[in-house]
C-alpha cells in the first residue's frame, strides 16, 4: 500500500471515529464527573420504549427512572440522528439522589434537540423544588435544512441538598439524546479539608522530587 493511499485510509477511520464521538453528544461533561457524591446517566433513545432504562448510568443509590409523554410517535431515525422522540409532550427523569443534609445540588443536563414548531425550545426544571434550570451553553451539533440540531448544556442548583430529584424537559421539539450529572456539594469544611490535604501531597510530592 502506497503512502498516500495508507495516509488517505488514516484520515478516514480518523473522521469516522470523530463522527462516532460527535453522535455521542456528552461533549460537555461537568468537571465533578466522577468525584464522590456524584450520579451520571444518559438515554439514547434507542426503542420505542416510553420507559427506557438508561444506555450508561453511575449511582450507587438506585437506578434513575425516565419516562416519556410523546404527542407523536417514536422515530428509528431523523435526519441523521437514531432513535428521536418527537416530543410536544415532556420528559420525566426520576433521580435517587444521596441523603447527608449538604448544603446544595448541582444538577447538570445536556440535551441534543431539534425545534418540531418554529422557534420552539426546550424548557427544563425540577418538579418537587420547583427550580427552572439556566441555560449555560448552546452548540449547533448538525443541521436539519432550515432546522439546525443543537445541543444544550443547562445547570440547576438545589438548596439545600434532596434525596431526589424529579426532572422534566418539555417542549415542541426532536429529542435525540439526555444527559444528566448530579453533584452533592459536600460542606464547606469538608471541601476546605480535602484541599488542604491535596496541597499537603503535592508538597510532599515535590519535596521527594
Amino acid at each position: 500500500m502506497g503512502m498516500k493511499l495508507r495516509w488517505l485510509v488514516a484520515t478516514l477511520i480518523l473522521l469516522a471515529v470523530v463522527a462516532a464521538c460527535a453522535a455521542a453528544d456528552d461533549i460537555n461533561p461537568p468537571w465533578w464527573r466522577k468525584l464522590a457524591g456524584t450520579t451520571f446517566a444518559k438515554w439514547e433513545f434507542g426503542t420505542a420504549d416510553t420507559k427506557p432504562a438508561p444506555d450508561a448510568v453511575f449511582n450507587p443509590n438506585g437506578l434513575p427512572v425516565a419516562e416519556i409523554f410523546p404527542g407523536h410517535a417514536w422515530n428509528r431515525e431523523y435526519a441523521g440522528r437514531l432513535g428521536v422522540w418527537p416530543l410536544s409532550g415532556l420528559i420525566v427523569i426520576d433521580i435517587p439522589n444521596y441523603g447527608p443534609p449538604n448544603p446544595y445540588k448541582l444538577v447538570w443536563i445536556q440535551i441534543t434537540w431539534t425545534s418540531e414548531s418554529p422557534y420552539a425550545e426546550p424548557v427544563v426544571d425540577e418538579l418537587l423544588f420547583k427550580g427552572r434550570a439556566e441555560l449555560v451553553q448552546r452548540v449547533q451539533v448538525g443541521p436539519v435544512g432550515a432546522a439546525p440540531w443543537w445541543h444544550d448544556t443547562y445547570l440547576l442548583k438545589i438548596v439545600p441538598n434532596p434525596t431526589r430529584e424529579v426532572l422534566r424537559v418539555q417542549g415542541a421539539v426532536w429529542v435525540d439524546e439526555v444527559v444528566v450529572d448530579t453533584y452533592c456539594v459536600p460542606e464547606p469544611s469538608t471541601a476546605v479539608a480535602f484541599g488542604s490535604l491535596a496541597g499537603l501531597l503535592g508538597f510532599a510530592l515535590r519535596r521527594r522530587r
